[in-house]
């Protein structure tokens, strides 16, 4: 049976430098789903959002994370910070065993993330706001599929990295 880790929280949250950070770690491959998406479809999250919209990534989105949940490979998963709006991905990711929502403020993720243009859903409006729009709609939704929180704005990325192995550890043995 393979093991798989899944880092959810909102765009710049950490999930994707913690995930190099315990793929480095526990010696286990990084799928980070928004570049897997990237890789296959040739295009930047931000092109495939203007040429196709939100709801053509989204659907990509579910299908590669049903296809990751299928696969065999033991692996960090960093997933989208939106992939917990489809029911059917919050269904499947409460059923993991080891989803983790890096838990961070809209105040720090914004100092952390200002003036990246990678990021779709913050380019046409003012990032600090719809930051705090997607924590109001999204946090108890990532709470509710969670099954450990850590605390990405008051630790480091090595340190939440390091929190993770160390819940691993008490619920591995």
């Amino acid at each position: 049976m393979s093991t798989k880790i899944y880092l959810i929280g909102l765009p710049g949250s950490g999930k994707s430098t913690i995930g190099q950070l315990l793929a480095k770690s526990l010696q286990n491959d990084l799928c980070d789903i928004d570049q897997l998406i990237e890789t296959r479809q040739n295009q930047t999250i931000n092109e495939i959002f203007a040429e196709k919209g939100e709801e053509y990534f989204r659907e990509l989105e579910s299908e590669t994370l049903q296809e990751i949940i299928n696969s065999d490979d033991d692996l960090i998963v960093s997933t989208g910070g939106g992939i917990i709006i489809k029911k059917s991905n919050r269904e499947l990711l409460a059923q993991q065993k080891y989803t983790v929502f890096c838990h961070s403020t809209p105040k720090a993720i914004y100092k952390r993330i200002s003036g990246d243009k990678h990021r779709p859903l913050l380019q046409n409006a003012d990032p600090y706001q719809k930051l705090s729009e997607l924590y109001n709609e999204r946090c108890q939704l990532y709470l509710d599929v969670a099954k450990t929180i850590i605390n990405t704005e008051s630790l480091s990325p090595s340190d939440a990295a390091n929190s993770i192995i160390k819940w691993l550890e008490q619920k591995l043995y």
